[in-house]
């Protein structure tokens, strides 16, 4: 059915969301440890 189709859709746009979240902290250690390599 079309909600089924629904749930699953926004299933998978939360996962990417979380995917995408973790992606940014990551990157902000990664700088974070970049700068305090360098100082």
């Amino acid at each position: 059915s079309q909600e089924e189709q629904i749930d699953k859709i926004t299933e998978l746009l939360l996962t990417i969301a979380e995917e995408i979240g973790s992606m940014k902290s990551l990157q902000h250690v990664h700088k974070g440890i970049h700068k305090h390599e360098e100082a």
